[in-house]
């Protein structure tokens, strides 16, 4: 079947979409064109339908409207970078500071001009960092503007686990700073794990580093650390005045971290120059990102990860059945191992697999396991 129709979301009354598909894939391949070329392919390949949508924008309707215009693709090796910068935050903050921190540092292929660790909070102990990227980094698009990357580290302490276990809704903490999203409910232990770096976070974006674009990366409760991240800084007005932006974020193994409403309004104050808001990797049986639906919604599309060979399947909206809730519960639970969640893109976030350089001063010291091929070394031409 084709179509060729003008959705209301996407708000330009001279732009068609064209969409070709067929069997189960449902969502097909859509391609912004001029109308009078979109009329002549249906004409040429047989229309079913002409449709101008006069239907209610649902937050599957905004979840297409970013991800399936034209914008970023999925880019595997720009996975592999960032998935090293969220294992970076699970390194001893001195030796982040330094980017002195082993393999993990090394294999970015890249030394940031500054660093500031944004130390464990009191109650949650997340940590994270914020990094100023060097002009010469070429994997990241050359934008003339300054680049940051911000990463979030996942569980590695009891107080941390206590973040996890805290997992009943509440409404954003602060509200009158965050009023985009007044009403707003998410996860209690992602949200105060978050407001306990959020001035350190805020204050190296808009001080020193003086950020005009900003990465956030992290792993399990640090990609979701990261989703609150994005949300605030996508929706807040003195950000957007100042003209910076979120580029998508890199979430590896993320539990979903917000009711319908909150996912929403995410996503209507996501740019189109930062679609598709985030590329969320689940690996095929993780458990994790699987947690807490359907009360929790998870915000961006999925990048659902064959383990056996890594090779993925793009899914643009939630509840597609090719990807993660293509797995039934038998099947989850029969293959569950711990690597389903440590291990993403063959980066492996246990504390046991880190380098001596590397490790937390909260993980016992264990043997070093290399999980990297020689191919994935290099990301860049930069001088080290």
């Amino acid at each position: 079947p084709v179509h060729c129709w003008s959705p209301q979301y996407i708000g330009d009354p001279n732009i068609l979409w064209f969409q070709i598909y067929s069997g189960t894939n449902i969502s097909g391949h859509w391609t912004a064109m001029a109308p009078a070329l979109c009329q002549r392919l249906l004409a040429l390949f047989g229309a079913v339908s002409l449709a101008h949508a006069k239907r209610n924008v649902t937050m599957f309707d905004a979840l297409d409207s970013i991800s399936e215009r034209t914008g970023p693709q999925y880019d595997e090796k720009l996975s592999l970078f960032f998935a090293l910068l969220a294992q970076v935050a699970f390194c001893d903050p001195e030796n982040i500071e330094r980017w002195d921190c082993g393999e993990p540092c090394e294999k970015t292929g890249f030394k940031p001009r500054r660093v500031q660790v944004l130390h464990p909070g009191p109650l949650l102990a997340v940590q994270g960092f914020v990094a100023l990227v060097p002009e010469e980094l070429t994997l990241l698009p050359q934008t003339g503007r300054t680049r940051c990357i911000v990463s979030f580290r996942g569980s590695n302490n009891m107080k941390n686990w206590m973040a996890d276990a805290m997992a009943w809704l509440s409404e954003y903490h602060g509200a009158e700073e965050r009023a985009w999203c007044l009403g707003c409910k998410v996860h209690e232990g992602f949200e105060t794990a978050y407001s306990e770096l959020r001035t350190h976070l805020w204050g190296a974006v808009l001080g020193p580093f003086q950020c005009k674009e900003v990465y956030v990366t992290g792993h399990s409760l640090g990609a979701a650390v990261a989703t609150m991240a994005v949300s605030d800084l996508r929706g807040s007005s003195e950000i957007r005045e100042m003209g910076i932006k979120v580029p998508p974020a890199w979430l590896f193994g993320a539990p979903a971290v917000g009711e319908a409403k909150f996912v929403e309004t995410l996503m209507k104050n996501t740019l189109p120059e930062e679609a598709p808001g985030a590329w969320r990797l689940v690996n095929e049986y993780d458990i994790v990102p699987r947690l807490g639906r359907p009360v929790y919604h998870h915000y961006g599309p999925e990048i659902f990860i064959n383990e056996e060979d890594l090779s993925y399947t793009y899914c643009p909206k939630p509840n597609d059945l090719r990807c993660m809730d293509s797995v039934g519960h038998v099947s989850l639970l029969w293959n569950q191992k711990a690597s389903n969640h440590v291990s993403y893109m063959n980066v492996n976030f246990a504390s046991k697999h880190l380098p001596g350089e590397c490790r937390s001063a909260n993980a016992a010291p264990e043997p070093q396991t290399d999980s990297y091929s020689e191919e994935d070394l290099i990301f860049s031409d930069t001088p080290r």
